[in-house]
């Protein structure tokens, strides 16, 4: 087991998930040495591999980033005492567009159950954390809104130092976020040039909500 602490990025798809690991990575104790996500299940060689780059790497915190492991969560915290889990979420039917937009998926009842099952999935992982002190939960909404803040409520968390003066010029530098903000002022709800009116029925939208809507407000009481 290696010594170096582990920070895993955690939540349903489309949930901000890739934005949080990039803004992080921008710290220099903070890196991703495994080049990949992080995997629960691998055999002898990977983990040998993995231990290899892991003792080659001189930062103080790894982060990996894989929205599949919420399922996986209560073993990554039981495995890795010291870690921090980032559990993202979003608003369900945000997600939803957003995934069937990806080369991935369809807007066809077989995705949509596809989708939705696993969006309530995670969200039930996540509502089995609240009471971990090591896991902390952001909102999609804020993470782009106000990623400066998020970001220090996250430094904060692992007792990182940093400054406002690299904190602003992590969020203004991340051509990411820059992007997805810029497509997101123009229509409200926009996710890419789509929106969420434009791409689902209202009789397909109160279907999402009625399956996941009561699962995302309870997590939402719990965003930093």
């Amino acid at each position: 087991m290696t010594n170096k602490k582990f920070i895993f990025i955690v939540g349903p798809q489309r949930t901000g998930t890739t934005y949080m690991l990039f803004l992080l990575l921008e710290h220099e104790l903070i890196g991703n040495p495994l080049g990949r996500p992080y995997e629960t299940t691998v055999n002898e060689k990977t983990k040998r591999r993995n231990m290899e780059l892991l003792d080659k790497y001189d930062g103080k915190y790894v982060v990996c980033k894989n929205p599949d492991l919420f399922y996986a969560a209560k073993h990554l915290l039981n495995e890795f005492k010291d870690c921090l889990l980032i559990f993202t979420i979003r608003n369900p039917l945000e997600m939803y567009v957003s995934s069937v937009h990806m080369p991935l998926y369809n807007n066809n009842e077989r995705d949509e159950r596809t989708l939705t099952d696993r969006y309530v999935e995670a969200c039930k992982s996540g509502l089995e954390l609240i009471e971990d002190k090591r896991v902390i939960f952001v909102h999609y909404k804020d993470l782009f809104e106000n990623p400066e803040e998020i970001l220090k409520k996250v430094l904060d968390k692992i007792e990182l130092k940093y400054d406002d003066k690299f904190i602003k010029k992590v969020v203004a530098d991340n051509r990411f976020g820059q992007k997805i903000m810029e497509r997101k002022r123009k229509v409200l709800f926009r996710v890419g040039q789509y929106t969420v009116d434009s791409t689902i029925s209202k009789e397909q939208q109160q279907r999402i909500k009625d399956k996941c809507w009561k699962h995302y407000e309870k997590l939402l009481k719990h965003c930093i």
